[in-house]
């Protein structure tokens, strides 16, 4: 992932399909609307448009093990920094 203008610009491919930031939010907005989705696959979709968006930062939450989960916003370019040194990227 590479950040161009403080956006992430990304493509990623699902079930075989390479998909353009264009289309990942157009699946995004199909999949918050649509009943028969998982709630984890709204959930990744939904985090996907976060991530897609213009803001600097996203939303994340804690798990919640040590007690109750709390949200924390993070800097997309720290998390493609940290995903780079783990060699995930």
């Amino acid at each position: 992932m590479e950040m161009l203008s403080n956006q992430p610009y990304s493509s990623l491919i699902l079930d075989g399909v390479h998909l353009d930031r264009m289309a990942l939010l157009k699946r995004s907005g199909l999949a918050t609307n649509d009943p028969t989705i998982p709630v984890w696959e709204k959930e990744f979709y939904g985090f996907l448009s976060r991530w897609l968006d213009n803001s600097p930062v996203v939303e994340i939450e804690t798990s919640g093990t040590t007690g109750k989960p709390r949200k924390l916003e993070v800097e997309k370019k720290r998390m493609i920094f940290s995903a780079k040194m783990t060699g995930h990227v």
